[in-house]
């Protein structure tokens, strides 16, 4: 286990979509001892059972369907039955579709090219995606409503929706290949301000009037000449006056005392429950170094800045 980045490891089996085979996931309740497998066959216009799972044995909660035709449909529901033979009443029917390439698209996104600010509501989204990909659709819906898939490039032009005030936008991707396969959703958040980078350099106003008390420094200048452009100052949030600043924060110790972890950090502690961009970590509320918590179960990321 490494506190510094993952809260925690654990081991669970993994089911990579594979050609010729479906995958059926169902919950385990000690209550029940066997799950019948029902299967519509379309020879006879019937439900058929298809298989058992022995619970006792096999108490994954996961069923592979082997030796099946590509591009079919395969229509199932479950069973259970208790340890006295009573069974539930079928569950709906649901269905799914054997491909000989079930792999769907991987990959990350970011907004401008990872910055946090941006004055105006045209952005640009680049991808590092797997080279499968041949379209992917875009919102600021979570949910894709009304949105529609397009021809897949590295670098797409989006219209974030303005409002009358500064906003946190969220960008949600979904790609899909050749065969259809949809990847998990991605998303990459920006600042939106409309009313705060005048002189539309990608700098915040505020934030150059707070340090330079005017808007005379452009984003490729470096004037304390610490080697750290302003573009990048306001990016890390760091002092573009100061070249002893940034202080080197981050976290300096990580150990496990008993069934606790301590970790020793310099700057703000932030976690999340997932990996995100570093400006999408919540500061840990109360948090001082050195920094103690016992492990609940969950995942969560930690990072120091």
């Amino acid at each position: 286990m490494d506190y510094g980045i993952v809260t925690h490891v654990f081991h669970v089996p993994i089911h990579q979509p594979e050609p010729n085979a479906l995958f059926l996931h169902f919950p385990v309740n000690t209550a029940y001892r066997l799950i019948e497998i029902w299967q519509f066959d379309w020879g006879t216009f019937t439900w058929m059972l298809h298989d058992r799972v022995d619970l006792l044995a096999d108490p994954s909660g996961i069923y592979d369907d082997r030796g099946l035709a590509n591009n079919t449909t395969y229509f199932y529901a479950l069973v259970a039955e208790d340890h006295r033979g009573a069974r539930t009443a079928a569950t709906a029917w649901f269905f799914g579709v054997s491909k000989a390439d079930s792999v769907p698209p991987d990959g990350a996104m970011m907004i401008n090219h990872g910055d946090s600010f941006t004055a105006s509501p045209l952005v640009m989204v680049q991808f590092g995606v797997s080279d499968d990909t041949t379209e992917v659709m875009l919102s600021e819906d979570p949910a894709f409503a009304g949105a529609a898939y397009q021809p897949f490039r590295p670098e797409l032009p989006f219209t974030l929706s303005s409002g009358p005030g500064p906003v946190v936008a969220t960008i949600y991707a979904r790609r899909r290949d050749a065969s259809l396969n949809e990847s998990p959703v991605i998303h990459d958040s920006i600042r939106l301000d409309l009313a705060d980078d005048s002189d539309n350099d990608g700098l915040s106003d505020a934030w150059e009037r707070r340090f330079f008390r005017d808007l005379r420094y452009g984003p490729d200048d470096d004037p304390d000449r610490d080697g750290i452009s302003n573009r990048d100052e306001f990016r890390n949030g760091t002092d573009p006056t100061d070249p002893r600043n940034p202080r080197r924060a981050g976290v300096m110790s990580i150990r496990q005392e008993g069934t606790q972890i301590v970790i020793e950090y310099e700057g703000t502690l932030r976690s999340s429950e997932r990996v995100e961009r570093p400006h999408l970590y919540l500061p840990v509320t109360g948090a001082t170094s050195p920094y103690r918590f016992t492990p609940t179960g969950g995942s969560r990321f930690y990072l120091a800045d």
